[in-house]
């Protein structure tokens, strides 16, 4: 890796070679990004990968040919780029650590541009893209990860302050998308007893791994989050599983003076290295997710023609029915992504960031057939219709999802958790 060298405060970064890092032995050449005449942010494939891979790492709007492409997107959020390199980007919480450790170093974040920003995230983006030159950094892998001292320092810089651990804070957890902290590391299978996890832990920045660790992302909370939250979603991500909804393996984690943490292990992530190429809803469609700009009927129809699979397209049915049911309206473009494997074909993604949210203005982010405040049987109905899923086969499934409203308030209970007990008690699931 190389480092872009720093003059007058600004970042010397003009063009970016991208490439697809299967995993430590396979990398693929995918093309180069740079800055045109004018100071927009062109992209174009290299012929080693227009000759070895006859498919797009964005179907709707990278075109897989020859030439260079300027990406018809929003200058913001987007930054001028196509949304297949947007998604390598963070957003909130990695946003304000690349804001900060920019200025560390002496560059002006306000003049920096996107391809400034993906050389900062370099090698360590989710998903599999990454950047050269890109910025490096103290190696992490032998630094001891302290939970309880990385969520303290984790609240001072949400309060405006300085932290002493601001280089580790960024390689763990730089990267990811999303307004609250996170770190990303490596959790010992063995050390997973029931609902909570009990052991060691390791950096999980780097792509390989000790034996016996996967790749987890670890929430904190914001100062403006109730106490609950952390169980509240940990309840949501065990309702989901039940009712039929892919959610990968998800634990809590106590720190030493009585904290618990979400965590969920990483879907862009496997096992020997291995690494998986991730796109957002919002980046395939160059959707806007900071304001409601979907419907439902886009999320089923984009994982129709992706997957070519029914069975997929059911799952995103099923997604959006247990979204209305359990009053998840921070349903935005980027809480919905997919996965291409190395033969090209796509999946939707397991399932995130599930929990309750008032959402804008009390309503869905992505609306229900137009419908964003009180979706129901009509709206599901004519979701189902409008991807060829049968009635009859919709319907199970809306039972089936409604089945899980016992399960997760036995469970809330069980755990003590009053304020799901009281946002959950008056919503009728009829």
């Amino acid at each position: 890796m190389t480092t872009p060298t720093l003059s007058s405060g600004l970042s010397s970064v003009s063009k970016l070679r991208v490439s697809l890092k299967w995993d430590s032995q396979v990398t693929l050449e995918v093309g180069t990004l740079a800055k045109n005449a004018v100071g927009r942010i062109a992209f174009e494939y290299s012929p080693s990968w227009l000759e070895s891979q006859p498919h797009s790492l964005s179907p709707f709007k990278l075109d897989n040919r020859g030439g260079v492409q300027l990406a018809q997107t929003e200058r913001t959020p987007f930054n001028g780029l196509f949304g297949a390199f947007s998604d390598s980007l963070p957003d909130g919480w990695g946003l304000l650590l690349m804001e900060r450790g920019l200025r560390r170093l002496g560059v002006a974040f306000e003049e920096t541009t996107a391809l400034d920003h993906l050389a900062w995230v370099g090698q360590r983006a989710m998903g599999a893209l990454c950047y050269e030159p890109c910025y490096e950094f103290t190696d992490q892998s032998k630094i001891r990860v302290d939970l309880e001292r990385l969520n303290t320092e984790s609240q001072k810089i949400l309060t405006g302050r300085t932290s002493a651990v601001l280089t580790q804070l960024i390689a763990l957890g730089g990267s990811p998308g999303g307004a609250r902290p996170k770190v990303m590391v490596g959790v010992q299978t063995k050390r997973l007893k029931g609902d909570t996890y009990q052991g060691d832990l390791v950096s999980g920045n780097e792509s390989l791994l000790p034996s016996g660790f996967e790749h987890w992302l670890l929430k904190f909370r914001s100062p403006s989050d109730h106490p609950e939250d952390t169980l509240i979603e940990y309840l949501y991500s065990l309702t989901a599983r039940k009712v039929g909804l892919e959610v990968e393996p998800t634990a809590l984690f106590q720190g030493k003076n009585g904290h618990i943490w979400f965590g969920m292990r990483r879907f862009d992530r496997a096992s020997g290295g291995a690494r998986v190429h991730m796109h957002s809803l919002a980046g395939l469609l160059h959707a806007n997710f900071r304001l409601p700009s979907l419907d439902y009927q886009s999320l089923l129809k984009v994982t129709q023609v992706l997957t070519k699979s029914m069975k997929e397209t059911e799952q995103a049915f099923r997604l959006a029915i247990f979204n209305a049911e359990f009053h998840n309206r921070d349903d935005h473009a980027k809480n919905f992504s997919f996965l291409m494997n190395r033969q090209g074909e796509w999946h939707l993604s397991p399932s995130y960031d599930l929990t309750w949210s008032a959402g804008m203005g009390g309503e869905h982010a992505t609306s229900y057939c137009g419908e964003g405040k009180s979706p129901g049987l009509s709206q599901y109905l004519k979701l189902a219709a409008s991807v060829g899923l049968p009635e009859k086969r919709a319907r199970e499934v809306i039972t089936e999802v409604q089945s899980g409203r016992s399960s997760l308030l036995k469970s809330a209970r069980e755990f003590g958790v009053k304020s799901l007990l009281k946002k959950m008690g008056g919503k009728s699931l009829a």
